[in-house]
């Protein structure tokens, strides 16, 4: 259901910010608010239509009823809190990225492909990146935020790896990757391991070179081993698609491992 939950929500924030976004993709809390205070209520019974069918069912009347609330009074609002707080624009929503990211040693080349929830910029034109995440309950915070102090946040970490080397290649405009966070849409809130205002700061064991030097250690023993028969293939390991060697990482993929 979390699933569900979340593609409805998804589809609520990019219709959005598509109606209130000028022509160069920028769209501020202000514009963003206006047309969410005009249009939410079409919007969402637009996405329960497109991706959440399921949610029109008797039985599921108060799970609609519920999410509605949530993002309505809730988790929208204190978004655009978050945005006005930091002087934060959203560039980009539901971008699709594909690039190679190269390993802190330079041995290893990787191939990304993804869909980044939220690219913002702030003041200073920094980049920042937000993935939504609907889970109910403390299991899904606690072990999103987990991997956060622990340093195994693969996906924030692969967006902005993405975002740096796009940058640093001239596919983008100049900028640093300022922060990252998974905002967690049915509590409302922000977990990130950046100091954004007004949200609790989480505390990380591992700085972000050390934990992209640890990646790519593990995945290139991961990739080394499979080759040579040592591990089977299986449910996010490496395998074979079209003779590329495919990593998946939440929702995404790692299109082709190459070692040098």
């Amino acid at each position: 259901e979390a699933a569900l939950l979340g593609n409805v929500a998804h589809y609520v924030f990019e219709s959005i910010y598509d109606a209130a976004k000028d022509d160069k993709g920028v769209c501020t809390a202000d514009k963003f608010e206006a047309v969410f205070n005009r249009d939410y209520d079409s919007v969402f019974d637009a996405a329960v239509l497109y991706c959440g069918l399921e949610l029109n069912q008797p039985e599921k009347a108060l799970v609609r009823k519920d999410i509605h609330y949530q993002l309505k009074d809730h988790a929208i609002p204190k978004f655009l809190g978050i945005m006005r707080d930091n002087g934060l624009v959203i560039i980009a929503s539901e971008e699709s990225v594909s690039f190679t990211i190269t390993s802190p040693d330079g041995k290893t080349d990787l191939a990304l492909k993804a869909r980044i929830d939220l690219l913002l910029r702030d003041r200073e034109r920094n980049y920042v990146i937000f993935d939504f995440k609907y889970t109910s309950g403390t299991s899904g915070r606690d072990k999103r935020a987990e991997q956060i102090m622990s340093g195994t946040d693969y996906q924030l970490m692969m967006y902005r790896a993405l975002v740096e080397s796009m940058v640093a290649k001239g596919k983008k405009d100049p900028g640093i990757v300022k922060g990252v966070g998974f905002y967690m849409l049915a509590t409302s809130e922000l977990l990130s391991a950046y100091p954004f205002e007004g949200c609790e700061v989480l505390k990380a064991e591992k700085t972000y070179d050390q934990a992209m030097v640890e990646f790519f250690k593990a995945y290139e023993e991961m990739m080394e081993n499979l080759h040579a028969g040592i591990l089977i293939e299986g449910e996010g390991m490496p395998k074979e698609e079209g003779g590329r060697d495919v990593q998946s990482f939440g929702e995404n993929k790692i299109l082709k491992g190459k070692l040098n």
